[in-house]
């Protein structure tokens, strides 16, 4: 927010002179965006009300930023190579977004990630393995069914599944997106809860100890940083001193069919 006076249609000299015939009014803004917030914290949001070159002010800001280099740093040098398998149960969502004409939404919930390998399991018990997003590949993300007309769904008897090996980096995020389901045209979004892979749930498993429960209850989803909604779920994590070799192998035939792909697109051009 602006805790400061308007910075828009101010005369051209230092301080907060106004015109006549306008309407003061704010310009300028600072967008930033961080999934994880505890690395990128806001210090100062202020104007600059010295400046006299043009009918509005600059606005500044000030952040402390955590480089994803030293937070891997932080990472137990002790820590072996493992497994970890996650899974989501009773998953409900409440007060959702009314994206239909009718006042509604036909909601379900999918999980995405970045920056990780995984390999993830639908409600068909089928795995697919992917490396990263694509907008080809949306339909293997792992999802749940979709429920009509309803902004408080209630997922009954669904469960989702994603397996990964360890240790696991700081930028490797999981992504709880709730997407409202479209006969004819995209799904939309519409509203997501972010966790970092690391530290909201592989190292909740305590130390010496094989699994974890976590029973999350209306936590807020967000769209464009505006609430919309709250989520509650459980979360069973079981970790295994054995890395999964099927994430491995997943991975060596990805690469070897993007590679197919790749020459056959040259070689069809050619």
């Amino acid at each position: 927010p602006c805790y400061f006076n308007p910075t828009f249609k101010v005369q051209r000299k230092e301080g907060y002179s106004y015109k006549d015939q306008r309407t003061p009014s704010y310009t300028d803004r600072i967008l930033y965006r961080s999934a994880t917030k505890d690395y990128l914290k806001p210090l100062a949001y202020e104007p600059c009300p010295g400046f006299c070159t043009s009918d509005h002010k600059p606005v500044r800001g000030a952040y402390a930023i955590t480089p994803n280099h030293i937070i891997n740093r932080a990472i137990d040098h002790d820590e072996m190579p493992c497994s970890y398998q996650i899974t989501f149960s009773n998953m409900s969502c409440r007060g959702l977004p009314a994206l239909d004409v009718t006042g509604t939404s036909d909601p379900y919930i999918m999980l995405t990630w970045e920056f990780v390998d995984v390999l993830a399991t639908d409600r068909a018990h089928r795995s697919s393995f992917m490396m990263k997003w694509t907008s080809s590949g949306a339909k293997h993300w792992p999802k749940t069914q979709f429920l009509s007309r309803t902004l408080d769904p209630t997922f009954e008897n669904e469960e989702l599944q994603v397996s990964i090996n360890g240790p696991v980096q700081a930028e490797a995020l999981l992504f709880v997106t709730v997407m409202d389901y479209d006969l004819h045209s995209q799904d939309d979004l519409m509203c997501a809860l972010p966790m970092r892979f690391r530290e909201d749930l592989c190292q909740k498993v305590p130390r010496g100890e094989s699994s974890h429960t976590m029973q999350l209850e209306n936590v807020p989803l967000y769209a464009n940083g505006k609430h919309s909604g709250t989520i509650s779920l459980q979360i069973d994590i079981e970790k295994s001193e054995q890395l999964n070799p099927q994430i491995g192998r997943a991975k060596a035939s990805q690469k070897k069919n993007l590679f197919s792909r790749l020459i056959s697109c040259k070689s069809n051009k050619s």
